[in-house]
């Protein structure tokens, strides 16, 4: 498919893309963009599923090959951008839109650990900790907590208390 260039159009994986593009670390250090917590907030907000989620076209393998990498491209962008998110939230004492982006994250990869406390000093976990019965324990990643705690912790945070 053409879309010719000078005609506006809008295109939801196009804005998703290029926004979650400019959060890279390579984009921020060259053109200092994706200072914009609400765009990239916008941005993640269009990903709720697979691309082209239940759409097949039998007997067009090239096709299937296509959307697989698609369908791959954009999760490692959303998951990245859903890390950039709790990041920035987290370092300005959003909690609740840290656990949010934190939630969302693990929900596309429950295996990404490092979204329980992304940034290197364990940010999140010792944020939320600071706020409850561990407050005044410096965290500095799994072996600090016993998988009890760390969901004691997210709860907490979960609560607003």
């Amino acid at each position: 498919m053409v879309i010719y260039a000078r005609l506006y159009y809008w295109l939801d994986v196009d804005f998703f893309v290029r926004t979650l593009r400019s959060f890279t670390d390579e984009a921020r250090n060259v053109d200092n963009v994706a200072d914009d917590d609400e765009l990239l907030e916008a941005a993640l907000s269009l990903y709720t599923d697979e691309f082209l989620a239940g759409f097949h076209v039998p007997g067009v393998p090239a096709f299937e090959e296509w959307v697989l990498v698609q369908r791959e491209h954009l999760r490692c962008l959303a998951i990245h951008g859903l890390g950039v998110l709790a990041d920035r939230r987290l370092q300005r004492g959003d909690i609740q839109t840290g656990l949010r982006a934190t939630r969302r994250l693990l929900a596309l990869e429950p295996w990404y650990e490092s979204a329980i406390w992304h940034a290197p000093s364990g940010e999140l976990l010792n944020t939320l900790a600071a706020r409850g019965p561990y407050a005044g324990m410096k965290i500095k990643g799994a072996a600090g907590l016993s998988m009890a705690q760390r969901e004691a912790l997210i709860a907490l945070g979960a609560s607003g208390k």
